[in-house]
């Protein structure tokens, strides 16, 4: 608190002032706050839970296949980045090869598949999701992708900064093709196709504020209707390859993109297209490479991109892979070390006494009619309350980790992921799945599923204290359980 200051003139700088003259943002971040901060205390936790299991996979105390172990050997094949180093672009090969080999457009189809399965290299977003306007079923939505920018903005502004930026991110495509063998001449050659080849693919997106109308991306149709709007694209291959081959039905979100990618696939010659890939793919393996790679996919993407002049250091980046592929083994271990039962308990009844407020303020409004009253109080009454953690943890048993392997265990994550995404095509939404894992510090409502959720790692001081007063709470996490509903 800033106590030069009055309190009843001006609470923001009597409450934040002194924090606000003396904090410093570190040099990996770019920002910093109450989120920020208690992110850091949950890592911190987590930290310990990562170099126990480590620990305990050296000492051959960690059964192996437990989640123990698996996380302990991940995280270990994280850090070892002198293996890392060693193995070169040898993990990469495979994609590459596979590259290499499109002679047709329905081998391109097939390659996006199978790479989509472990790091998503596609020109578009294509998964299982539950459908918008009957969220009990479970189809196919298909989106905009394809871009190496963070939005289609950064291809088609015009001024100073964005040309300057452009010409930026095509060193970084030459730079990171390098990397992979390419002669400097033909990545600079090549980062100039993919430029184009991206800006096109912006040029045929929806800007993102369009995106936001629900009604604007909701064209459902069958797959066949699907295939004869995009010729070109072999939809049918593509799916098999990823997983959902039993696929029948798909939102179109955004069919003016797919239809302008149909046309590019018939015109723009297949050379270019395993060009496109080749960069997509170095992309999305670079974090899991050497320390070449490392250190380029940083200098462009962090401080390039966002400013960050410092990188985090290697423990807390293997932190947030770990916690990527195997979350929810992570987070059973976080609750037991760091979030009783009683504790959510109390945020449960948080959640409840705040849910009946917002009931009686809705019979009190006097702009509602009554029979928006009634629709609302149903939709109230129908929120699924996810309070710290799920009732269930996740299986893991299937998921093969090997040690000094950390490009391929990334890999596999993915794909494991995916496939139990694929598998719920067809089926009924599960409703009970947590999209978020305990020491997140977030909450969040799906207006699709209409829930809501608070897990474990929000639910810590500054924005829960169980031993603290209800005053407290309520003005702190109870602003965010507000938020949220």
């Amino acid at each position: 608190m800033d106590t030069t200051c009055s309190a009843c003139s001006d609470f923001f700088a009597y409450a934040n002032g002194s924090w606000l003259r003396t904090a410093q943002i570190p040099a990996s971040r770019t920002s910093l706050g109450s989120f920020g901060m208690l992110s850091d205390r949950n890592e911190a936790v987590v930290h310990r839970i990562l170099d126990d299991d480590a620990t305990a996979v050296r000492a051959a105390t960690a059964r192996p296949g437990t989640n123990e172990w698996k996380i302990g050997t991940f995280y270990a094949s994280c850090m070892d980045t002198a293996g890392i180093a060693a193995r070169g672009i040898l993990p990469l090969r495979p994609t590459l090869d596979a590259i290499a080999g499109i002679k047709t457009t329905a081998d391109l189809a097939r390659v996006f598949g199978a790479s989509e399965r472990r790091s998503g290299i596609a020109p578009f977003a294509v998964n299982p999701a539950a459908d918008p306007k009957n969220s009990r079923e479970t189809i196919v939505s298909a989106s905009q992708g394809g871009l190496g920018l963070p939005d289609r903005e950064y291809y088609l502004k015009t001024d100073a900064r964005s040309v300057d930026l452009r010409r930026q991110y095509t060193d970084h495509v030459a730079r990171t093709l390098q990397l992979i063998g390419e002669p400097e001449t033909q990545a600079k050659a090549d980062a100039d196709k993919v430029l184009s080849l991206e800006t096109a693919l912006a040029g045929a997106a929806l800007p993102r504020v369009a995106m936001r109308d629900p009604n604007a991306v909701y064209h459902k149709m069958s797959l066949a209707d699907f295939q004869r709007m995009t010729p070109h694209i072999h939809w049918r291959d593509y799916l098999t390859a990823v997983g959902g081959g039993r696929a029948t039905t798909i939102n179109v979100r955004t069919p003016g993109f797919f239809t302008s990618l149909d046309s590019l696939i018939a015109t723009v010659p297949l050379d270019e297209w395993k060009t496109y890939l080749r960069w997509h793919a170095a992309r999305a393996a670079a974090p899991s490479l050497g320390p070449a790679f490392v250190a380029e996919d940083f200098r462009f993407n962090s401080t390039v991109l966002r400013g960050v002049q410092e990188q985090e250091p290697r423990w807390r980046r293997c932190a947030v892979s770990t916690n990527a592929a195997l979350g929810w083994a992570v987070g059973q271990e976080y609750v037991k070390r760091d979030f009783t039962p009683e504790a959510r308990a109390r945020a449960a009844q948080m959640v409840d006494n705040l849910v009946s407020a917002l009931r009686e303020r809705i019979a009190q409004l006097d702009w509602m009619s009554a029979a928006t009253k009634q629709q609302a109080t149903v939709k109230l009454d129908a929120f699924l309350r996810k309070v710290a953690y799920p009732d269930t943890w996740r299986d893991y048993s299937a998921l093969l980790v090997r040690p000094g392997a950390y490009f391929e265990n990334v890999a596999r994550a993915g794909d494991w992921s995916r496939q139990r995404a694929w598998a719920r095509l067809g089926k009924p939404v599960d409703r009970t799945e947590w999209t978020m894992v305990p020491p997140t510090v977030n909450a969040s409502y799906s207006a699709t599923l209409n829930q809501i959720q608070f897990p474990a790692g929000i639910l810590q001081p500054p924005f829960f204290d169980p031993n603290a007063d209800d005053a407290v709470n309520y003005g702190a996490i109870g602003a965010v359980i507000g938020h949220e509903m």
